[in-house]
């Protein structure tokens, strides 16, 4: 006997969201790109299915992506570490795989699902998005998991209708928010 789930009123986290903001063509980025000033390839390890680890190579991959391609990394999660607002380090996780966020949600840890990353590196890219505001978001989602940031959290509120397609790297997108990519890990 087969059985059907109803349909929710509430938006799936982990289904495509119709895009609210254009992305621009994207194109291979440039290696200066990926490796510039503050890149978090050295010590950084990337985990791939059963546990087996390879230094460096993978997150400097993951930042060279074009940031509009967040929705389209697969089953991955990426192991964050940002500031907060007293200056300590915040580690969170941002995933696309619904086991790693359900696991994420149940032992405490700050989590995001990669649409929700998409919006604050959108932010970032037109100057919305710093430090203190992402150690403002990271406080709200540590009290409220359930909240959703969407691109007008993102955006502080304000319009993000006329802001610059989505175009920078997912590495510039980081920097930009003072975010280190600790880890990727590749769900199998």
């Amino acid at each position: 006997m087969k059985t059907t789930k109803a349909p929710s009123a509430r938006l799936d986290l982990f289904e495509a969201e119709p895009s609210r903001a254009p992305a621009a063509p994207l194109s291979p980025a440039e290696p200066e790109t990926a490796q510039g000033a503050g890149s978090a390839v050295a010590g950084a390890e990337v985990t791939v299915c059963a546990g087996e680890s390879v230094a460096g190579l993978a997150v400097g991959e993951v930042r060279s992506f074009p940031a509009a391609l967040f929705g389209q990394l697969g089953p991955t999660t990426l192991r964050l570490e940002g500031t907060s607002r007293e200056g300590l380090v915040v580690t969170f996780v941002a995933t696309s795989s619904r086991e790693a966020y359900t696991a994420a949600r149940e032992a405490g840890v700050c989590v995001f699902v990669m649409r929700e990353l998409a919006a604050l590196a959108h932010a970032a890219q037109n100057h919305r998005m710093h430090r203190h505001v992402l150690a403002r978001i990271l406080e709200r989602k540590r009290k409220a998991p359930e909240w959703t940031v969407s691109h007008e959290a993102a955006f502080g509120g304000m319009g993000f209708h006329n802001a610059e397609p989505l175009s920078c790297t997912i590495g510039d997108a980081f920097d930009a928010m003072g975010v280190r990519l600790v880890s990727v890990e590749v769900h199998g």
